[in-house]
């Protein structure tokens, strides 16, 4: 069901942020210059908008400071929450973009409370890691990301049919650690980057290995076009406990064409994966 904006607060849409209530992480998805690029972060939601923290040095942030248009989902349960909105980067050492989003500046310190009571043990986890990691942890460089929501929709988490499982194909990922190889080649919960010509969406997907297939729920408002490859990109998140150390995980990125069904088909060409401070990329043969 659609939704209106997170910024035109409405019994509908108060009831979409409370789904998030139970949810550990927001996964947010950029348009790169070579498609859509999707992970997780620690997220809050106050003043109506989304909020979250990352480095500024990550790609992210570089991204979204030239192309604000993004995609987050918010995954809770049997349903999940579907953003499309626009990003604001508050830096302290760009005084002169600073000026420019003093509107959100405003709204800021509302949700430093809401962060650190939705995140209050990866906070922990996180100050266990500046201890036990000197010099790999470092806030000066952390900057705050506000969100306001375009269009906010529910949908229901997707499901593979038992009878879709086993197909003759084998996803081979050749270079990527063992245990985060085996995350994508089981059939399970992963998400999408989808490219639109507003920014990209994160969608919830069901994915099936063994077809490089997988069960998209598409909002209704959002329909694709069947047949013709776009880029796009699947994370998994194989994260095992609280702060940066416990965090792992994987994205394939390549080619992706709907079928007729509406499923996803993808060829991934490219697998950057994440274990804790480290990050790498590799590509994958034909």
């Amino acid at each position: 069901m659609g939704i209106p904006t997170l910024g035109r607060p409405s019994a509908r849409g108060i009831e979409a942020l409370a789904l998030t209530c139970d949810a550990q992480v927001a996964y947010v998805a950029v348009e790169t210059a070579t498609g859509p690029h999707v992970t997780p972060v620690l997220f809050a939601t106050a003043a109506g908008r989304v909020w979250f923290v990352v480095d500024r040095r990550t790609l992210k942030a570089r991204v979204i400071a030239r192309r604000p248009d993004v995609g987050i989902l918010v995954w809770s349960g049997d349903r999940a929450v579907v953003i499309a909105g626009q990003a604001m980067v508050l830096d302290p050492v760009r005084p002169t973009a600073l000026k420019r989003a003093w509107p959100e500046l405003v709204r800021a310190p509302l949700a430093a409370s809401p962060y650190t009571l939705s995140n209050a043990l990866e906070l922990a986890g996180t100050a266990r890691d500046a201890a036990r990691f000197p010099g790999r942890l470092r806030p000066d460089t952390h900057v705050l990301v506000s969100v306001a929501a375009r269009t906010t929709t529910v949908v229901p988490s997707p499901s593979v049919p038992s009878a879709a499982i086993g197909g003759p194909a084998e996803l081979e990922l050749v270079g990527v650690p063992a245990q985060l190889a085996a995350r994508a080649q089981r059939p399970g919960p992963a998400v999408l980057g989808w490219p639109t010509g507003r920014g990209p969406l994160a969608l919830p997907v069901a994915w099936d290995p063994d077809r490089t297939r997988a069960r998209v729920a598409w909002p209704r408002s959002r329909a694709p076009r069947t047949g013709r490859e776009v880029p796009v990109s699947l994370c998994f998140d194989a994260s095992r406990g609280h702060g940066p150390s416990a965090k792992a995980g994987l994205m394939l990125r390549g080619p992706g064409r709907v079928t007729s069904d509406g499923d996803l088909v993808l060829r991934p060409r490219r697998a950057t994966f994440w274990t804790g401070f480290e990050t790498a990329t590799r590509e994958l043969g034909e």
